[in-house]
């Protein structure tokens, strides 16, 4: 099942349009919607759960995503994790995906 939520600037003024959040709560292998970032940015994985989850990077407005990577290698998470990124490309849409699933439920979570 999944719960989705996307708020664009929270009210802080004009100067933080550009902020988005999304939050998801995955538990099968599937993905949550996309959200454009820009940027310094959050990506986040709470809760109990057994899988592999990636973080996809897009930059042709969605229709191909790939996983974030470190000297070339996939990065993935099968644990709780909280980390900081910057995107440059004012296009980028993001997304998590969970490409392996054995049991509890992630909140997947991007943010500013």
């Amino acid at each position: 099942m999944r719960t989705f939520s996307d708020l664009s600037g929270n009210g802080m003024g004009a100067a933080f349009v550009k902020q988005a959040y999304l939050e998801a709560t995955l538990d099968a292998v599937e993905f949550t919607a996309s959200v454009r970032v820009d940027g310094n940015f959050n990506a986040s994985l709470q809760g109990t759960f057994v899988g592999t989850f990636k973080l996809e990077r897009s930059l042709d407005n969605g229709v191909t995503f790939d996983p974030i990577t470190a000297l070339g290698e996939e990065i993935s998470f099968t644990t709780e994790v909280n980390e900081s990124f910057y995107e440059p490309e004012p296009q980028a849409l993001y997304r998590w995906k969970c490409s392996a699933y054995t049991s509890g439920s992630a909140t997947a979570r991007i943010g500013k």
